[in-house]
């Protein structure tokens, strides 16, 4: 794995690119009954550190590649915006609660 590594940041200073090491990680994906597996990489002295979950495209992926991290962070924001509506609907018409609607709430779902 430290030679693809290697490998891959000598491509990112060929493309004039370069890695933050201080955001980069890695995620090292499993079954939910096997083991993690002691895995350290570095590269310069700098320490590429695990995560136990990531947001990618969008999405918030675990180890396991289970949704609930993701369906948490929908549902707490939903919960919010759907508490605002309540609020509001004695207040705002019919139409200013529909763009807020689909401002705020199917903005989350798409």
């Amino acid at each position: 794995m430290s030679e693809v590594f290697v490998d891959t940041n000598e491509w990112f200073k060929i493309n004039w690119l370069s890695l933050i090491f201080k955001i980069t990680h890695y995620q090292q994906l499993r079954t939910k009954n096997s083991q993690d597996m002691n895995v350290n990489i570095s590269y310069d002295n700098n320490h590429i550190s695990n995560s136990a979950s990531t947001k990618f495209l969008g999405l918030i992926i675990d180890k396991t590649l289970s949704r609930k991290n993701h369906i948490h962070q929908l549902m707490s924001k939903l919960s919010s915006v759907c508490c605002v509506m309540r609020q509001l609907n004695h207040v705002l018409t019919f139409d200013s609660l529909k763009h807020i609607y689909f401002a705020h709430f199917q903005s989350v779902i798409n």
